[in-house]
């Protein structure tokens, strides 16, 4: 996830993909799969989308922990 987060912060879309693809492929529980999707979504449209404020940053990483 943290590789994603630098991805997403640099605007590298096709890196974002790139490393879903592999972890997606790499893991056997489909649990998981829905985890790295629902994490990737979440990054995404919060870093990706550059309006994040300051107070969102802890509820953001507690519930990237919690997944």
């Amino acid at each position: 996830m943290i590789l994603m987060l630098m991805a997403i912060q640099f605007k590298q879309d096709w890196l974002v993909l790139g490393i879903l693809v592999i972890s997606v492929l790499t893991s056997k529980d489909l649990a998981t799969i829905l985890m790295f999707i629902i994490g990737t979504v979440v990054l995404y449209y919060f870093v990706g989308s550059g309006d994040i404020n300051g107070e969102l940053w802890l509820p953001i990483i507690f519930g990237l922990i919690i997944l």
